[in-house]
């Protein structure tokens, strides 16, 4: 990702967010924005990984027609 970081720098990275994630989870009050926040960070990972990895597994639109010649199901 950052070709200049070692590993020791993405431990002190990914610590920091974990420990802020963990102090915006033990908020005492503002429960509707601890919930907004969490949420909204959490969508975002999964969404970063669907688009990351889940779209990579998906065959290309562009194979639609097979090696004599007829259009496949898709192209129906």
């Amino acid at each position: 990702m950052f070709p200049n970081f070692n590993f020791f720098d993405y431990v002190i990275i990914i610590s920091g967010a974990l420990v802020c994630l963990k102090r915006i989870a033990e908020m005492d009050r503002y429960h509707e924005l601890r919930v907004l926040v969490l949420t909204t960070i959490l969508s975002i990972v999964v969404i970063l990984f669907f688009l990351g990895y889940g779209l990579t597994f998906v065959n290309p639109l562009c194979d639609c027609v097979s090696e004599d010649g007829h259009f496949c199901q898709t192209e129906m």
